[in-house]
């Protein structure tokens, strides 16, 4: 059972808000999709907690039209950006640090040298985490936002910033540590502003101070417009501004406002100097500051010093108008305003619609003082947002020098920022440009113990804060809105304060926390009485236990919340309970119960209209039928989720969908279509910057390549999800990755390798407590262990998967483990064990409707039968298999199946029909450029040809098949192509080089410690030191392979060795210990019921006791062997038999019996194709014909014997046959032709060493004494 290789790929890692309506880990089979209820009630499936997307940040205002001078400093930094080095620019206050960067980025290249943005930051309250989380945040990544200690931000963020050519600009940078920390640790693309330079190596640190005289006046004249001329007053009066760029502005934006002459602007500028304090040099800056806003204050009204002064209020460097109108105190027109158009259109009935026209009017009025402010200098037009406007650092602080009594402005902002999180709960962008401000009315009211606003602020705030991924600051924040409730005992606001502090641990992982808090929001909902807040508490407790893995208690607190929900008027949040409780039935294998849940919810989700809800519900519903095996109902659902996605034009979604599509297509064996509809969700996931869908579809896309047997590709795949889900701290991914780079070293027979990754992943996985990939990586371990015999070993493995497995109630898992444990006592020759771990895992997927499960169950269940030797029920279960796969569009279980039944009519030596499957799976295979296949299928035709005696053709497919296994790596298949082809020269009598195929295939058995091959091989080297008269050797060959099969427990092997060792001491004349040999075989063989093995040994008990001269007893055997050979259809073992009665009848004299066993075996030979066997029996049939005195007829069947014997390069037979003719020319006394014939014979049998030379050499002699008689 492997993670995300050939049965799927993983699913999607959820965001944090999606991961609570909808928990999900890796499953080894589908790609899961996040659940976005938004239409639901508060805290349902965590609506009020938006999908998050990244808030694009600009530059605060645009290049100042005005900007003079700083042409070398420009010209400096922009080098530095150019090379990747840091810039930091510093000054006084005032000196234009923040317009002189948006200046320096206003050039061209920046785009083209940061393609992933410019992030620009006030950083005055920053620390390195929170510049961290910043960053994160902008690249969309959750891994970073959620990481408790700073090393593992720093880290994960370096990983994601490696690929992004972002910058980042930390504007009034207060700490400058921070951006020094942040250089060495994180990324050098930074531009940073401060009142000091950055202590780093490598830095570009830009030093802004006064303007040169020259650079002055231009900066005057450009912000003062046109004035002619005065160029001794303006020099005066830069002069007296000390060249300091914002004092020239103002005063030049005071100038144009008033209409002033320069001289008396200096003139008032000198007189305002003379009554300041006189400063040291260290104030020059906030001199000229004042000086220069001196007269513009004095030229302010009341309200609008008010509103100057109350700007100041603002933490963030900018404003909105009705924030700025909230704050102004402009409350005495406000109320003229409103009381003018009451009087004047309503008489005296004020009404609502009035009121908030006369704000409208209101907001008008001071929209048009902050145009002023604008003109003098003040304030520029920020771009984040409409009717926003930026107040700079220095200003603000001047500002704040007039503010006076900060009581008056706090409760106005917090009434106003109340109102607004209000009225914009979930328009985050919104929330977003007013953050600063918003987090400063709340440390206000905080400070303030203004216990109310801070409680229901903080309530407000809370979604945003959690969707954007502040998780230490929103954490903060409710744990001060908690002491706030408890101070005035608000129990329905501490109920609602723990649930969002049970958000908050649960989306920073820490679930033990999140438990208790939402177990003490579901205590004040008991207490309260309320059936919906503990309905919310119950279904967020149940998602705290579906990620514990804790199965059977996050369903009790599902149907305790539905049951509490129905309870309440209406469906509000029904569907997200019904939806979360369809993936727990899901997860746990309860397809119906999972489907029904499914449809419930997405009936409420379509009757109230929620288009994405139902997208989603769709999605999984098609999870369900395709985990059922119902390809058809599965795209049907695919297609509608994915329609009603590009109707909202979800693109994340849809790519989610198309790898799904891509997934029911590969399970139908369409590749190239499933190949299509990964890379469209990887464009898709690609063009939305979506790193994780990402990673999910380079994977799928390395599953398609794998099962194409393109390893390099795949892996490269593989190995690009990986760098991104390492670089996401995708910990689920990377096990998954890891787990799918093990198997392409499985596959390949790097069994070294593919441990390593599978122990890898499987630490990972038992880290995360993720019980059900673990379990599918134990698995895949235990599968190493069965390919290399290490049987026990394999069995502990499956045996922990499988314990995991009912831990968790995975059906699917369970069973799986159950047909591997089936295969172990399969290949252990326990064949009883082997059926009921069999007929468990079939139980199991009939249960779950797995119809693929139940095929694949029903082929192995074939394959016992087969090794049984019961041929009839094997081929029905092989038939069964193969219509269920043809039913499900499964085409390479067709393949697979179609080469089962050609193995069995292989078995039976049904040439033909065998031939007649393997070229219809071959045909598959080739379609499906399935390599793995075509090179086994060739294999398998190389075993019919070597089965018939056609060795050239069995080699010709046997290095075919080798050259394909060589270019895939997959070096268990070399070794067993090596081994087939040492048989083929073997039987050509290439003794040398049969020799060399066993060794190397030996070398690679060895070194993958596959026990079960090595054993076999070692088995065909003794039958070849047998065949050479190196009796010692063959049996030092024979015990080791027995040796080995008796650690693995392999009986197969264990009674084919004593066979071979029965016929050792056949060989040597030892009959009583062949025969007890033999009868070991065959006590094996009865106890597994392997009856072609059965038959085998009754053969050669047969052959003993014709050596003894028994020939009724040989003829006993040789009949029951014929029976079982009859029975299973065995048509080698009937001619094998028919041929050996033959003999006997022959040896008794019964020549027209003998004539009728032998013509049965060459019948069966000719159809079989065997021309080994066919020579031997025309020879047979030769002998017969001889002895009956029909010369004629013996010498034709001795010619057609020569002629086969010929071909096949049958030495030995070649010499026995000529022995015979000579015999027939003697008959016919042709002595000459007799002797060329004997003399052909012995040079043979000499060259052979065969004891038939002596013989021969004896006909021989008497040729030559009759010859030479008188």
């Amino acid at each position: 059972m492997a993670q995300g290789l050939p049965q799927g790929d993983p699913p999607e890692e959820l965001t944090e808000v999606e991961e609570q309506a909808a928990p999900t880990e890796i499953d080894a089979l589908q790609v899961a999709e996040p659940v976005t209820l938004d239409h639901l009630g508060w805290f349902d499936a965590f609506s009020h907690l938006s999908r998050r997307r990244a808030v694009t940040v600009q530059v605060p205002f645009a290049p100042p039209p005005g900007f003079m001078g700083r042409g070398i400093e420009l010209a400096k930094a922009r080098k530095a950006l150019q090379t990747g080095m840091p810039c930091v620019v510093y000054g006084e206050p005032g000196a234009g640090r923040t317009s002189f960067c948006v200046q320096a980025l206003a050039s061209p290249e920046t785009a083209t040298l940061f393609p992933g943005g410019v992030l620009w930051l006030d950083a005055r309250a920053l620390d390195l985490p929170s510049l961290c989380d910043e960053v994160a945040r902008y690249l969309d990544d959750d891994q970073v936002l959620k990481a408790e200690d700073h090393e593992s931000k720093i880290q994960t963020l370096r990983g994601l910033l490696a690929r992004q050519d972002l910058l980042v600009v930390l504007d009034q940078l207060r700490d400058e540590t921070v951006a020094a920390r942040y250089c060495q640790r994180v990324s050098s693309h930074v531009l940073v502003t401060s009142e000091g330079p950055v202590h780093l190596n490598s830095v570009c640190n830009i030093h802004l101070g006064g303007l040169s005289e020259e650079e002055a006046m231009g900066c005057f004249r450009a912000h003062a417009g046109r004035v002619a001329g005065y160029d001794e007053q303006i020099a005066a009066i830069c002069a007296l501004l000390s060249h300091h760029p914002l004092a020239l502005v103002l005063a030049a934006g005071y100038l144009q406002v008033t209409g002033l002459r320069p001289s008396q602007l200096y003139a008032d500028l000198r007189e305002l100097d003379a009554r300041m304090a006189p400063g040291d040099a260290a104030d020059r800056a906030w001199r000229a500051l004042r000086l220069a806003m001196a007269p513009i204050y004095a030229s302010l009204n009341d309200e609008q010093r008010a509103l100057w002064a109350a700007l100041a209020s603002f933490r963030g460097a900018t404003f909105s108008l009705a924030a700025a109108a909230a704050v102004s105190g402009k409350w005495r027109q406000r109320t003229d305003l409103w009381l003018k158009r009451v009087f004047r259109r309503l008489g005296a009935v004020a009404q609502e619609p009035s009121l908030e026209q006369a704000e409208q009017e209101w907001q008008g009025v001071v929209r048009a003082d902050l145009d002023s402010f604008c003109q003098l200098g003040l304030l520029q037009p920020a771009l984040d947002g409409d009717q926003r406007y930026y107040l700079s650092d220095a200003l603000a602080e001047l500002a704040a020098e007039k503010q006076g009594n900060a009581q008056v402005s706090g409760p106005r902002l917090v009434a106003y920022y109340r109102s607004f999180l209000r009225a914009r709960r979930a328009d985050h962008a919104a929330i977003a440009a007013e953050k600063n401000n918003i987090l400063g009315a709340l440390d206000w009211a905080l400070r303030q113990g203004r216990h109310e606003d801070m409680i229901a602020m903080t309530c407000d705030l809370e979604p945003f804060l959690h969707a954007q991924g502040y998780l230490r600051e929103a954490a903060a924040y409710l744990e001060g809105a908690l002491q706030s409730s408890k101070a005035i005992e608000d129990h329905e606001a501490q109920l609602e304060i723990y649930q969002c502090l049970g958000t908050n641990c649960f989306l920073r992982n820490n679930d033990a926390e999140a438990k208790e808090h939402y177990r003490q929001s579901l205590s004040l909902a008991v207490v309260r009485g309320d059936p919906l807040a503990m309905a919310r508490a119950f279904y967020a407790l149940g998602n705290v236990a579906y990620r514990q893995g804790e199965h059977e208690l996050a369903l009790e607190h599902y149907q305790h919340s539905l049951s509490k929900r129905e309870m309440v008027p209406g469906q509000v949040g029904m569907g997200a309970t019904l939806h979360a409780m369809g993936r727990l039935y899901q997860k746990c294998g309860n397809l119906a119960q999972a489907e029904e849940a499914y449809q419930r919810s997405l009936e409420i989700e379509q009757a109230a209209g929620n288009d994405l809800g139902a997208a989603y519900l769709l999605h999984h519903l098609g999870m369900v039928a395709q985990a059922r095996n119902d390809a058809t109902r599965a795209q049907e659902l695919y297609e509608r989720s994915l329609a009603l996605k590009q109707d909202l034009d979800d693109r994340i979604g849809m790519a989610r969908t198309l790898c799904q599509l891509g997934a029911l297509q590969a399970a139908a064996g369409n590749l190239d279509l499933a190949y299509d509809h990964f890379e469209r969700a990887l464009t898709l996931a690609t063009a939305q910057g979506e790193p994780l869908v990402k990673a999910r579809a380079l994977h799928a896309l390395g599953n398609i390549l794998y099962q194409k047997g393109k390893y390099p590709q795949a892996e490269e795949h593989y190995r690009q999800g990986l760098a991104l889900e390492e670089a996401l701290d995708d910990k689920i991914g990377v096990a998954a990755s890891l787990h799918a780079l093990g198997m392409i070293y499985h596959v390949q027979g790097s069994y070294g390798h593919a441990r390593d990754h599978y122990y890898k992943s499987l630490a990972i996985e038992e880290a995360l407590g993720d019980q059900a990939s673990a379990a599918a990586t134990l698995h895949q371990l235990g599968s190493i262990d069965l390919a290399q015999g290490n049987y026990a070993s394999a069995r502990s493995y499956y045996d922990r998967s499988l314990s995991l497995a009912q831990t968790i109630g995975d059906k699917s898992g369970i069973s799986a483990a159950l047909h591997q444990l089936g295969v172990v006592c399969q290949n252990q020759g326990d064949y009883d064990r082997a059926r009921k771990s069999y007929d468990q895992s079939l139980r199991l997927a009939q249960e779950m409707g797995d119809r693929a499960g139940v095929a694949s169950t029903l082929h192995q269940l074939g394959m016992i039968y087969a090794e049984w030797g019961k041929y009839v029920p094997a081929r029905r279960y092989f038939t069964y298999s193969l219509k269920l796969r043809e039913s499900l569009g499964d085409r390479l279980g067709i393949e697979c199946s179609l080469q089962q039944l050609g193995n069995l009519h292989l078995l039976v030596g049904q040439y033909a029909e065998a031939h007649e499957q393997y070229e219809r799976s071959l045909a598959l295979a080739e379609e499906l450029n399935d390599k793995h296949g075509i090179a086994r299928i060739l294999h398998q035709l190389g075993m019919i040809a070597y089965g018939q005696g056609d060795y050239d053709t069995a080699q010709e497919h046997n290095l075919r098949s080798l050259g394909i296994q060589g270019a895939l790596g997959e070096k268990l298949g070399i070794a067993h192509t090596l081994h087939q082809l040492g048989m083929v020269f073997h039987a050509k009598g290439n003794h040398d080089e049969a020799r060399e195929y066993y060794q190397r295939s030996l070398v690679i058995e060895e070194d993958l410690q596959d026990q079960r091959g090595m054993a076999a091989t070692v088995h065909q080297m003794g039958i070849l030191a047998a065949e050479q008269g190196a009796y010692a050797e063959a049996e030092q060959h024979y015990r080791r392979s027995m040796e080995i099969a008796e650690q693995v427990g392999d009986l197969v092997t264990k009674a084919a060795n004593w066979h071979s060792l029965g016929d050792l001491a056949d060989r040597q004349g030892q009959l009583d210990l062949a025969e007890e040999r033999y009868r070991a075989s065959l006590e094996i063989r009865e106890y597994l019921g392997d009856r072609l093995g059965i038959a085998a040994s009754y053969h050669q008990l047969g052959l003993v006791r014709v050596a003894r001269g028994d020939t009724e007893a040989a003829e006993g055997y040789h009949r029951q062997s014929l029976d079982i050979a009859t029975e299973l259809g065995s048509r080698y073992w009937i001619a094998l038999n028919a041929h050996n009665l033959g003999n006997l009848a022959c040896q008794r004299g019964e020549y027209a019996a003998a004539k009728a066993h032998y013509d049965r075996s060459l019948t069966i030979y000719e159809q079989m194709g065997d021309q080994a066997n066919i020579a031997h029996t025309l020879h047979q049939l030769g002998v017969v014909a001889h002895a009956q005195g029909q010369l004629a007829n013996a010498k034709l069947y001795y010619q057609r014997s020569l002629q086969s014997k010929s071909e096949l390069g049958d030495r030995w037979g070649l010499a026995a046959t000529w022995a015979q003719l000579g015999l027939v020319a003697k008959a016919e006394n042709d002595l000459p032709l007799a002797r060329r014939l004997w003399e052909q014979s012995l040079h043979i049998f000499q060259a052979l060493g065969s004891p038939q030379a002596a013989n021969v050499s004896g006909w021989l002699e008497a040729a030559a004494a009759q010859e030479s008689a008188p």
